[in-house]
């Protein structure tokens, strides 16, 4: 493995995680000198620091059909996302394709709260174990867009809180799940300060779907399993995007004429 012995001229070995951790979070580009040591060697490497902008809702309007794809689950995404399903609704959308590919994981309140407004106010939408196996449940408070048919789309990198989504939303049995199985990453993980100033990050918990399933190892199956790769492009639908096609076809089927 490889410890991060130096940074500029602040020796990070023995300082506190926060302190060490603030060096490399940055409000504008630059570049900081860090020593690492490896394999008994200290190696100096030059790291460009840049500030990490909110990256954006994509969305498309297709054939009464809403089409969003979720970058994350960063603070107040929750919101954000009420409003474009409201938008897409007002403009004629009838149903929405919910696109979690290469999805990682982030906040837990934001994707309680997304799967929340698709799932019944006060139905289960997941519960966290504790290494104690005590469990806590977090439900659906609203239940606003569950009327509307949904269709969910996964891959191999759908990740961790996005695998909860995809998760409740697919034991729903008016929602297709579309792609291939996800990452499986459903570990709970609590970061602990030591008084020497390292500090350790421990998995203290999993999270468990509704039917007792557990995300961690296991990962979400797709009902219909289709192979393909997610374009990096900001046009949601293309003709050769076989899973996206494939998720909209399932969705005007549920649709109707």
């Amino acid at each position: 493995g490889e410890v991060i012995f130096k940074l500029n001229d602040m020796v990070t070995a023995g300082t506190e995680i926060e302190t060490a951790r603030n060096g490399l979070r940055s409000k504008e580009n630059r570049t900081v000198q860090l020593n690492i040591m490896r394999d008994e060697k200290h190696i100096e490497v030059n790291v460009k620091l840049r500030k990490l902008d909110k990256k954006t809702i994509l969305t498309q309007l297709e054939d009464r059909m809403g089409v969003i794809h979720l970058p994350g689950f960063y603070l107040d995404m929750d919101s954000e996302f009420s409003v474009i399903v409201d938008d897409l609704v007002r403009q004629g959308a009838l149903g929405i394709v919910l696109d979690l590919r290469n999805t990682p994981t982030g906040q837990l309140t934001e994707s309680v709260n997304i799967a929340g407004s698709f799932i019944p106010k006060g139905q289960k939408i997941v519960s966290l174990r504790d290494t104690q196996w005590k469990i806590r449940d977090f439900m659906s408070n609203s239940g606003k867009y569950s009327h509307l048919p949904l269709v969910v789309l996964i891959n191999g990198q759908t990740e961790g809180t996005a695998e909860i989504v995809a998760g409740v939303l697919g034991e729903e049995e008016s929602v297709v799940v579309i792609g291939e199985k996800s990452l499986g990453e459903g570990r709970i993980f609590s970061y602990i300060s030591r008084p020497e100033g390292e500090g350790i990050k421990l998995a203290t918990g999993s999270y468990l779907l509704p039917s007792g399933a557990e995300i961690q190892g296991n990962g979400i199956e797709p009902d219909l399993v289709v192979l393909g790769d997610r374009s990096n492009s900001s046009s949601l639908v293309k003709p050769e995007d076989a899973q996206m096609m494939k998720a909209l076809e399932v969705l005007a089927k549920q649709i109707g004429p």
